[in-house]
């Protein structure tokens, strides 16, 4: 099926509410942004779930919001919070699971796309989170099995991510000198650069975080700031997004990041960012750009194989993949040696090994065991590799037994990074 025919949502979880849009062969190219109630205008879905008092009837979004002001129901406060960090909440003397909350809001919201599209013919749904951090990920791995979709048909990216993904569907002469994003809740600012390596292929786009501070409503205070943390910047674009940028309130510093800069205003970018992703990464192996966050592995990882006579290197990694989703499985003959071979590479060239001794391995003879071989990671900094002898048939039965090591990605890059310096 070409990308034009392909069914692509991106799902925006912000703080407090969560927003969804949705490219399909019935909305031509433009995306649609679902309303938070059938038939209205608004498309923020507040992150609200709640609880009919008395009974187990339970609302959200925006009609939560309305029996809570009410008082015909009580609220089950930060479940999104409380889910990731695996807490409980009471309400009315009653114990609830957080993460079986986050569930009830996935699926009460995912119930709006059913006026669009069924949830089989979806490709590809991306959520959009502020951060990706080990326990997000755990929480998401675990919702992900409670989709009404397969699993392989959903994704996850952070907010820098969607940022950069909604950039790069822009004109090219618009960011190729860089972009700033302002995201403001009334509350808590974030300023953000989006800046390109134009001296690789494919060209590396990288999002830094250039101030984070809490920020009343004080056109003054905000000037200051920019003032000082856009000085030297080249950035021609410049992003507002968030609630904080509703009102005109800021006059000065509009006046300011309009200097020699295009500046928009907006509260869908990184829905629509989650939206895009999808297609660029189907685009990705002829992509002239890419994305490299904290998110992606920075390496990749082969082992040492013998195919149809010759010696090659079988990746298991690929540089460019998300931690939390990459990861190899390979079972392997064991020769001679008690000890198996990780050949590490990085973006840009370089070359390490990494040895895993098998310890106490069973005496066989030469190419009559069979290992198990598994790379995982834990976080954008931590590697696992582990092989389990899988035994030889009847020969050799299975033992079970398992050798594992860690690796610390950020050393190992910087190893890497040195020898190809030093050559």
């Amino acid at each position: 099926m070409d990308n034009k025919e392909k069914i692509y949502v991106g799902y925006e979880l912000g703080k407090d509410y969560c927003q969804i849009s949705l490219i399909s062969p019935a909305s031509g190219k433009e995306p649609v942004l679902i309303p938070a109630i059938t038939g209205g205008e608004n498309t923020r879905i507040p992150l609200l779930l709640a609880k009919k008092k008395g009974v187990e009837q339970w609302y959200f979004g925006q009609e939560a919001e309305q029996k809570i002001a009410e008082e015909e129901a009580v609220a089950a406060e930060d479940f999104y919070e409380k889910a990731q960090n695996s807490e409980q909440i009471i309400l009315e003397e009653k114990v609830y699971e957080a993460e079986l909350l986050m569930q009830m809001y996935l699926k009460k919201t995912f119930s709006l796309l059913l006026g669009y599209v069924s949830f089989q013919k979806i490709d590809l749904i991306t959520f959009c989170v502020d951060k990706i951090t080990p326990k997000q990920v755990q929480l998401w791995k675990t919702l992900q099995k409670k989709f009404p979709f397969s699993e392989k048909k959903s994704s996850l990216i952070s907010h820098s991510e969607g940022f950069a993904c909604y950039v790069m569907t822009q004109e090219e002469t618009l960011w190729d000198r860089g972009v700033i994003l302002l995201d403001y809740d009334g509350s808590l600012l974030d300023i953000k650069s989006l800046e390109i390596n134009k001296g690789t292929m494919p060209r590396i786009i990288k999002v830094d975080t250039l101030a984070s501070a809490e920020l009343p409503k004080e056109d003054e205070t905000l000037f200051s700031l920019l003032k000082q943390v856009l000085e030297g910047k080249k950035a021609a674009m410049v992003y507002l997004v968030g609630t904080g940028f509703a009102e005109s309130w800021y006059p000065n510093s509009l006046k300011l990041l309009c200097q020699g800069r295009r500046v928009f205003r907006g509260q869908n970018l990184y829905g629509m960012g989650a939206l895009t992703y999808g297609k660029q990464r189907e685009e990705q192996k002829n992509r002239k750009y890419l994305y490299l966050g904290q998110e992606q592995v920075k390496l990749n990882f082969a082992v040492p194989a013998i195919c149809r006579g010759q010696e090659v290197d079988y990746e298991l990694v690929s540089a460019e993949e998300h931690w939390y989703e990459a990861g190899g499985e390979l079972d392997v003959l064991l020769g001679e040696s008690r000890e198996l071979v990780f050949y590490v590479s990085g973006l840009y060239g370089g070359r390490q090994e990494i040895k895993l001794p098998l310890s106490e391995f069973p005496l066989r003879e030469e190419r009559a065991s069979r290992l198990g071989l598994q790379i995982s990671f834990t976080s954008e900094e931590t590697g696992i590799i582990k092989a389990e002898d899988l035994g030889f048939g009847e020969i050799y039965p299975a033992t079970g037994k398992c050798w594992q090591q860690e690796i610390d990605l950020v050393q190992l890059a910087q190893q890497l990074a040195k020898v190809k310096q030093d050559t």
